[in-house]
């Protein structure tokens, strides 16, 4: 191709005007949705910390609850991340 003259560009047509510069954007999620997603989770866990610090202890399915509670959360977040 150097001897040509050409570079590997040249093989290839040029991407129509205006579109090589836009990116592919996530859909915006209006913040509102995501806090009214996560408020009740987070509700229950800030309340499951007060009750750490007092020192109260937590049934075994009291601890399993608030775990999914946690893990809910962090698939919202993850969600919100990937833009769906």
């Amino acid at each position: 191709m150097a001897a040509l003259g050409l570079e590997l560009r040249d093989l290839f047509p040029p991407p129509p005007e205006g579109l090589h510069h836009l990116k592919p954007k996530a859909p915006a999620i209006p913040w509102r949705d995501v806090f009214d997603a996560l408020e009740q989770d987070l509700t229950v866990c800030s309340l499951a910390f007060l009750d750490i610090a007092a020192g109260k202890p937590f049934l075994p399915q009291d601890a399993r609850y608030i775990a999914a509670r946690a893990a809910n959360m962090a698939d919202i977040v993850r969600e919100v991340r990937c833009g769906r």
